[in-house]
């Protein structure tokens, strides 16, 4: 079992604990996977803006390969997404509550506007369904 250093944690560690790296005389990283990733979480959060842009230009460089991926592995996809919820109904639940609240003023604007522009039609309905109900009432 072959071990390195981490300067970060100051402890020896595994080999398979530290990134590869190329460039480096002994093929790894100078500190830690996790060292690493605490780095970079606070790297992250300190950069906002920075992070936002590499974000965003991924995300503009990277668009249609992604896109062309959905389209060719629809099935897996889907699949995925339903063992994922089957698996997580607690969780998957939770979230959708937690949406709802977030954007319910939102949707009672929405479904303000949608009336005041479409209560004629609104009404209209309204008003043959209750007469299908008394007419059904009534037999």
């Amino acid at each position: 079992m072959e071990t390195k250093y981490c300067p970060t944690c100051e402890v020896y560690k595994d080999i398979s604990e530290f990134y590869k790296d190329s460039y480096r005389t002994d093929g790894f990283c100078r500190i830690c996977k996790e060292c690493n990733k605490k780095a970079h979480k606070k790297y992250r959060e300190e950069n906002p803006e920075k992070e936002k842009l590499r974000s965003k230009k991924y995300y503009d460089t990277n668009w249609d390969g992604r896109a062309e991926y959905r389209d060719e592995h629809r099935d897996i996809i889907n699949e995925r997404m339903r063992q994922y919820r089957e698996d997580n109904k607690e969780l998957v639940v939770a979230q959708k509550r937690k949406n709802y609240r977030k954007h319910k003023e939102a949707r009672n604007k929405a479904s303000a506007e949608y009336y005041q522009k479409n209560k004629e039609d609104i009404n209209r309905r309204r008003k043959i369904l209750r007469d299908l109900k008394k007419g059904s009432n009534g037999s």
